[in-house]
């Protein structure tokens, strides 16, 4: 049993550390947006690769905040304040989310 729980510790180093918990953001979901179309937020999220750990709904300005991780984000030192994007859908003729893009509206301080 020591054996095997040293051949896991073993391929646990070998195994490349992912960035991603540094790679954090905030976007903005308009509560119409997303009460008309969940189905389409969901492929969003998929392309975008989002995780989200914080949501919040902003009722003063009917619209979800979200806090989550994406390897679309910039990496940022864990003090640092969490940035805030906008995010780009690209679809095709058949209306399709081909692709997305995270653009960067301020930055961390």
């Amino acid at each position: 049993m020591n054996e095997q729980i040293l051949e896991l510790m073993k391929e646990k180093e070998q195994k490349p550390k992912s960035d991603l918990l540094s790679r954090k953001g905030k976007i903005y979901i308009d509560d119409g947006v997303l009460r008309g179309n969940p189905d389409l937020i969901l492929r969003s999220f998929q392309k975008l690769e989002f995780f989200p750990s914080r949501v919040e709904f902003l009722f003063a300005q009917n619209r979800f905040e979200m806090i989550g991780y994406s390897p679309l984000f910039e990496a940022i030192p864990d003090y640092a304040v969490t940035p805030t994007y906008d995010i780009h859908f690209h679809t095709n003729e058949a209306g399709d989310i081909v692709g997305v893009s995270a653009v960067q509206v301020d930055a961390p301080c």
